[in-house]
């Protein structure tokens, strides 16, 4: 079966993801509810019938999914164990629930707080990526 992407989200591919992402999109993707819009963003549905929206620069959008949202977190870097502490911090919580992760959201600032499965459902690049190659600040 043929995956339908966009052309941007096929530069996210070859330039964002490694081959264990791919297989992973590959694994646990619905591909029959691959939708395309207009505006160049994707919808993928994982096996379990989730469906994050990749927006037309190939970012998720797993807002319909967070528990909460740690908002203008100072001093973030890319590494997850320092941001998520930051972002635990900012929410109250003394460490992140097990079950549960802190997701980088592309403007490298906002942290969101998501069921793992979910975050493992959908790879992706994006804010922590952007703040540990110094694109974003």
């Amino acid at each position: 079966m043929r995956t339908i992407m966009s052309r941007k989200r096929e530069c996210w591919c070859i330039m964002g993801a490694n081959l264990g992402n791919l297989l992973t999109v590959i694994k646990n993707t619905d591909h029959s509810k691959t939708v395309v819009n207009a505006d160049g963003s994707v919808s993928y549905t994982d096996l379990d019938g989730n469906t994050i929206l990749y927006n037309s620069n190939g970012y998720p959008d797993f807002s319909p999914y967070k528990m909460t949202q740690a908002d203008d977190v100072a001093g973030m870097t890319g590494v997850y164990s320092h941001d998520a502490a930051l972002a635990n911090a900012k929410v109250g919580l003394k460490s992140t629930p097990e079950g549960y992760v802190w997701h980088h959201v592309e403007d490298g600032k906002t942290m969101q707080f998501i069921p793992q499965d979910i975050h493992q459902h959908f790879p992706h690049t994006g804010g922590a990526s952007g703040l540990r190659n110094g694109i974003l600040q």
